[in-house]
């Protein structure tokens, strides 16, 4: 009885530990078909990282706010219109 308590835990933490990858996996390739396609998104990525591409549809200006639409990379702590 007690291997079946301590396997039944078990599988459920390995479900929950898998389905928190899964969700994880799930937005990483969200983020990377809005970066990598360009789609156009009215802000700018949450959380960039230096060298970061994406594609701004112009609203408030562009992710600078002065540019407009267009593709911008991060570099320095800012957006910058390529």
């Amino acid at each position: 009885m007690t291997e079946r308590l301590l396997g039944s835990r078990f599988e459920k933490a390995s479900l929950y530990t898998l389905e928190r990858q899964i969700k994880e996996l799930q937005e990483l390739v969200e983020n990377l078909r809005n970066i990598i396609q360009f789609i156009p998104n009215p802000e700018p990525p949450a959380n960039p990282e230096e060298g970061m591409l994406a594609f701004s549809d112009g609203t408030n200006s562009g992710f600078d706010g002065v540019k407009g639409a267009g593709l911008y990379e991060y570099v320095g702590g800012v957006w910058v219109k390529l």
